[in-house]
């Protein structure tokens, strides 16, 4: 929509869309908005108005101030329609249903701490509480997990999957602020096996995390996602997402593609159609 926004010293290795795109953004395809400013596009440009811009493909515009252009120029032109709002993949009814099945395994009350260096596995559960997992403490997955309130790792912990989902995935849901910024490692159990951590909160910063956590998929469909410290994803979706310095996203898979579990050998998995990847 209108104030949807790409900005601030990003570097896309792909095409870009959005009302709006600014502030020293490279962008290795296609460049399509209302506005361009201050933006390095290798492909081509598509905008009503063009600022302080390095094109090296042809540009489309009605307005043009302080530009390098290589190709064609095309003027006037209307700029690009503003992208529809897309609806989440998640829904709230599929996202009901893991809490539903994490309920139904067992009940923690109140706050739950895995203590420092020890291992204990856990799933199908609820926990009223928080959850933490201290330093060099690992929690295995054995079916997926909802927490009322926050979630936090910490330095050198782990978050794994048991070995019987091969390569099947789970999902952590959260109605509080996630924080996993100390170094935490997600394991696979299979080489297409992930962990999804979900949290239903609205606001910023609602969830923080850093480091190579390659294994780990974030959504959190009401509020900021901020990624920090040279985090590797492997998917992200969010109503809003913050990508600091030197931080990757590396898109692989498409939530529509992954199994998950209600635990070790029931799999269950998104519908196609109920999910669609934007090009």
């Amino acid at each position: 929509g209108a104030a949807g926004r790409i900005f601030d010293r990003l570097e896309i290795g792909g095409n870009a869309h959005a009302h709006q795109i600014d502030s020293d953004v490279e962008i290795a395809g296609n460049a399509y908005a209302y506005a361009i400013d201050d933006v390095q596009v290798t492909g081509d440009a598509f905008a009503y108005s063009l600022n302080d811009c390095d094109i090296e493909g042809d540009a489309s515009y009605t307005t043009e101030s302080g530009c390098t252009i290589d190709g064609a120029e095309i003027t006037p032109y209307p700029g690009e329609a503003d992208p529809a709002a897309e609806p989440f993949p998640l829904t709230d009814e599929q996202i009901q249903d893991w809490k539903d099945a994490a309920a139904a395994g067992d009940t923690i009350s109140g706050n739950y701490t895995i203590p420092l260096g020890t291992t204990e596995s856990l799933g199908p559960i609820k926990i009223t509480g928080n959850l933490i997992v201290d330093q060099l403490a690992t929690l295995t997955l054995t079916g997926p997990i909802y927490v009322v309130g926050n979630i936090t790792t910490y330095n050198n912990s782990h978050v794994a999957l048991d070995p019987a989902y091969d390569n099947s995935s789970e999902v952590i849901i959260s109605d509080g602020v996630i924080d996993a910024v100390n170094n935490t490692f997600f394991d696979r159990a299979g080489p297409e096996s992930y962990i999804m951590m979900v949290t239903t909160k609205s606001g910023d910063d609602v969830f923080k995390v850093a480091n190579r956590v390659d294994a780990l998929i974030v959504y959190a469909a009401n509020g900021e996602i901020e990624v920090l410290n040279r985090a590797i994803l492997r998917e992200v979706t969010g109503y809003k997402i913050h990508i600091n310095q030197l931080a990757e996203v590396t898109y692989e898979s498409g939530l529509a593609n992954i199994n998950f579990t209600g635990g070790p050998g029931a799999s269950w998995q998104i519908q196609r159609g109920t999910w669609r990847e934007i090009k």
